[in-house]
């Protein structure tokens, strides 16, 4: 597998005052403060959408249910 070091990011969600250097063949990845996927995003102080929150709702459901 390859991956593009210039274009991965880092997100540490929840994390507010942590630094996340996460390192990549001698490279360090840029943190940023928030994330988007096909329109979705989470921020780094772990505020979602509401599209995103209600998967992470629904999510949680069907896992209880498994138990």
């Amino acid at each position: 597998m390859a991956i593009w070091v210039e274009k991965s990011k880092v997100v540490a969600v929840g994390c507010e005052d942590v630094n996340a250097a996460i390192g990549l063949n001698n490279q360090t990845l840029k943190e940023i403060e928030s994330f988007t996927y096909v329109g979705s995003s989470i921020e780094k102080s772990g505020q979602a959408n509401t599209e995103v929150d209600s998967w992470i709702e629904k999510g949680a459901e069907h896992t209880y249910q498994m138990w």
